[in-house]
């Protein structure tokens, strides 16, 4: 009996690894099932924040609290079913203060009758209750059949706004144009493609030593598209945040920028322009501003600037050059959720119409792309859609 009893023991101890093995194996290929499943239906749109994309830092209590402030006003006008051409983009004004940096938005609606000023203000004053103490608020009767809001967070002011019924008498102006840049392209070839198969007149900025930059510039030639350079430059936070390869830094002297600078234009053929990726610092000095738009022009390349900073000095420098120029309007995804982004759609257009021009940027994002496919055929029916060459000034 002893002696069974001492058998059946060891075949236990050699039975165990055994049955292990058998379970990890049958996990180990459930898992390679799983990521070749993954792998297969992948289809290359990444939602990953870019490496070195500035503007996806963490993202600040300030600009959390002014896109609360968007959405307010925004579903408080689609809840009251407010055409679009009766909300008038007065200024979006890049504003810097201490640590601080916003958009400061100013809106005028414009209501059919005075019960509608009453009920849309009803809404409102509702919808932005929901955000104290956080956000502020002062409403105030400018004048019989209009209200005016003054709203601020932080001791800041982000918002102000005019509800009134009266027509207000609009400059006749052409058919609103916008521009959308897409920028960072370079690591995704498959979303690059994906953006140009919307069927849109994209101006797509590739960055330098991206691994397929390169490719995605020559197909983006090859299909018609504008393209320009997303040139690196050193931003605010800098080395902790980096702007990447072929970056150009403050440090550097005359002679270095102009390698650098040289090199990546040289890397990319067939840009028609060049707009700052990141460059929060860089864009704000002027004696290294005019470095690189001296080559600019030496090369008859525009620039674009994507302000990244309310202190940029690169557009008002490039005017006063003779440089062909434009600056960014909106940024349409610091926010990648969708109704963020169709928000900052509808920012777009409504500066567009106020104006006549606007330009926006955006990133590849598989949200981008879905909202940008989306809004396709009411961009193309309310504005024209334009390569950004065609807004400089």
């Amino acid at each position: 009996m002893a002696g069974k009893k001492k058998k059946t023991g060891k075949r236990k101890k050699r039975g165990f690894p055994k049955a292990l093995a058998a379970v990890s194996a049958v996990l180990l290929a459930g898992l390679a099932g799983l990521l070749l499943y993954m792998y297969l239906k992948d289809d290359g749109l990444s939602t990953a924040v870019p490496v070195y994309e500035e503007i996806h830092a963490a993202v600040p209590r300030l600009d959390r609290q002014i896109r609360g402030v968007n959405r307010a006003i925004y579903e408080s006008l689609y809840r009251h079913k407010t055409p679009e051409e009766d909300i008038r983009f007065l200024r979006v004004q890049s504003r810097c203060r201490q640590e601080h940096r916003w958009d400061f938005t100013e809106l005028l609606v414009t209501c059919r009758r005075r019960v509608d000023v009453v009920k849309l203000a009803e809404t409102l004053d509702n919808a932005l209750r929901t955000l104290a103490p956080s956000v502020e608020f002062e409403k105030t009767a400018l004048k019989e059949g209009q209200v005016g809001y003054r709203i601020s967070s932080l001791g800041l002011e982000t918002h102000r706004l005019i509800l009134s019924r009266e027509r207000s008498k609009r400059a006749v102006v052409k058919r609103p144009r916008v521009a959308i840049i897409i920028d960072d392209l370079g690591h995704d070839p498959k979303v690059a493609s994906s953006l140009m198969n919307l069927g849109l007149p994209l101006t797509l900025s590739v960055l330098p030593y991206a691994p397929f930059s390169r490719s995605i510039a020559r197909e983006a030639l090859e299909k018609g598209f504008e393209l320009l350079l997303h040139v690196p430059m050193e931003p605010k936070g800098y080395p902790s945040v980096h702007p990447g390869p072929g970056a150009l830094l403050l440090s550097m002297k005359e002679g270095e920028i102009h390698t650098a600078l040289r090199s990546i234009l040289d890397e990319i053929p067939g840009v028609a322009g060049v707009n700052n990726h990141m460059g929060s610092m860089f864009t704000e000095n002027r004696a290294k501003m005019g470095i690189v738009l001296r080559e600019l022009k030496r090369r008859n390349l525009f620039y674009v600037d994507s302000r990244t900073t309310s202190r940029t000095v690169g557009y008002e420098m490039a005017l006063d050059m003779g440089i062909p120029t434009a600056s960014r309007s909106v940024f349409l995804d610091n926010d990648l959720e969708s109704v963020a982004i169709r928000v900052q759609i509808d920012r777009l257009k409504g500066l567009a119409r106020h104006s006549g021009n606007a330009v926006g940027i955006a990133h590849p994002f598989r949200e981008t792309l879905e909202v940008l496919r989306k809004s396709a055929p009411s961009m193309s029916s309310e504005l024209d859609l334009v390569p950004v060459s065609e807004l400089l000034n």
